[in-house]
């Protein structure tokens, strides 16, 4: 567990340095004023990157969690006593009486 979390927050730091020199580019051009590098298309595409972004790093952190098992991604198919009981009076196994009666010392 601990070596897990060691590599994980080597590669946030490894981000938090490395991001912001990737993303800056050193050219001056027209559009820089006002929309950026990316021209007026960056004002339309910018909402849309910044939602992918976001679902990204939701999907990373799910499985980030998923892999360090602090979510277990198993459904519970147990069944109850009480509904094996309704179940079995469904089907016609037992009679009223006898759901009753089972249902009754299942409560108590």
């Amino acid at each position: 567990m601990e070596k897990r979390l060691k590599s994980l927050s080597g590669l946030t730091v490894l981000t938090l340095f490395t991001t912001p020199a990737l993303s800056a580019s050193g050219h001056d051009n027209v559009y820089n004023h006002m929309f950026g590098d990316y021209g007026p298309a960056g004002m339309f595409m910018g909402p849309i990157f910044m939602i992918a972004w976001i679902v990204v790093l939701v999907v990373l952190i799910a499985l980030i969690l998923k892999w360090m098992g602090i979510i277990d991604g198993r459904v519970s198919t147990t069944s109850t006593a009480l509904n094996v009981l309704e179940d079995r009076f469904a089907r016609g196994e037992i009679d009223k009486k006898q759901f009753n009666a089972m249902r009754d010392s299942l409560k108590s």
